[in-house]
């Protein structure tokens, strides 16, 4: 099943994968680069789960960063949104070493911005001068 997710580790920042439901069974959807090509590939009436690799950039070096997106469109109708909560135990044993979670219903949530605040409350005590989302960067300069 992780197939979706296998090459996001092995690949460069601003690769993602994009997991939905087939029946009862996640399974891997759709994979890409770039944080806008992402936000464009949820879809409003599913709930998926998706992870971005993000550079953390400084003078010396890009470290990995991992996000994980749990998505329920805004289209979902209301009893199927419950259902969501079973299977993202499931997305987080296919994804590994993610730092930051997002439970979201909008886009807006996974700007670069918001993102980058979210990765900066989730690291250590070395700050990167700025995040890589593959079609993008993010300076700090800017939170």
């Amino acid at each position: 099943m992780a197939e979706g997710w296998a090459p996001i580790p092995k690949g460069k920042s601003g690769d993602w994968c994009i997991y939905g439901i087939s029946g009862t069974t996640l399974t891997p959807k759709q994979n890409g680069n770039g944080i806008a090509a992402l936000r464009s590939n949820l879809d409003p009436a599913a709930i998926q789960f998706a992870a971005i690799r993000v550079g953390a950039v400084d003078d010396l070096s890009t470290r990995d960063k991992y996000v994980q997106i749990n998505w329920i469109g805004p289209k979902v109708p209301a009893m199927k949104r419950s259902g969501a909560l079973s299977y993202k135990q499931e997305a987080g044993n296919v994804f590994s070493g993610i730092g930051v979670f997002v439970d979201t219903n909008d886009t807006d949530d996974l700007s670069e911005k918001s993102l980058a605040g979210k990765l900066i409350g989730s690291g250590g005590a070395h700050k990167p001068h700025h995040y890589d989302f593959g079609d993008k960067q993010f300076s700090l300069t800017d939170l």
